[in-house]
This record gives structure tokens, sequence and C-alpha cells, in this order.
């Protein structure tokens, strides 16, 4: 619990700068996509660094964070939101 506290935690801190040169539809779109898997993480489905490292970079390297976190979602039969 105290780890997902502190994912959440980050992931609010780092969405408030600009996106500089990124597409604000790419970074809104990963966003969401960060928003549904911190929805999804359970004590069956524990948080992966990997994808919560990517959950950050949202706001920077969408590009590089999307795939990430899509892979975890459909991994876990999650419906991916809307483009």
């Amino acid at each position: 619990m105290k780890r997902r506290a502190a994912i959440l935690l980050v992931a609010s801190f780092s969405f408030t700068g600009n996106a500089f040169g990124q597409s604000p539809i790419a970074v809104k779109y990963c966003r969401d996509l960060s928003a549904a898997y911190r929805q999804a993480i359970t004590a069956e489905r524990p948080a992966d660094a990997d994808v919560s490292r990517a959950s950050v970079n949202c706001q920077t390297n969408p590009a590089d964070s999307i795939p990430i976190i899509e892979a975890a979602l459909k991994k876990w039969n999650i419906d991916l939101p809307p483009k």
C-alpha cells in the first residue's frame, strides 16, 4: 500500500511541468494509460517498477512510455482508454 501511495505521489508531481516538444495528444493518452494502470494495481497485480517509471515519464517521453504501459494493461486484460 505504501508503494502504491509513493507511485501516485511521484506521478502527480511529474504531471505539473510543461511538455516542450511533446505532442499534447500523446501526453494526454499516456496520462490516461497511467491512470488506468494505477487503478488496476491490486495485491494480486502489484505495481511493476518499469511500468511505474514509464508512467512518471509520460510528460517528458510519452513515445517510449506508451508501449510499456499499454503492454502491462493488455497483460492484465484491462481495456485501454480511447486515443
